[in-house]
């Protein structure tokens, strides 16, 4: 059984934590947060290849932009 995942909001996009590169699937609809901790809640798309090497963890995209604009004070 999964756990409940409450959606995130673009005002969460900043926190989103850095995942494992086997993650392929990395926009917002596939991240939920409990008790303020962000989770991934949708392993559907991986690449089973890279399953095996963690070493190089990333953040997606759009959570860098969102981190960097509330830096920079914007939003």
């Amino acid at each position: 059984m999964m756990e409940r995942l409450d959606d995130i909001t673009e005002a969460d996009w900043a926190d989103i934590p850095s995942f494992p590169d086997w993650v392929n699937d990395a926009k917002p609809t596939n991240f939920g947060k409990t008790g303020g901790e962000i989770k991934l809640r949708d392993y559907d798309v991986i690449s089973l290849d890279r399953f095996a090497v963690t070493e190089t963890d990333y953040r997606p995209a759009f959570a860098v932009n969102a981190k960097t604009n509330r830096m920079l004070g914007k939003r």
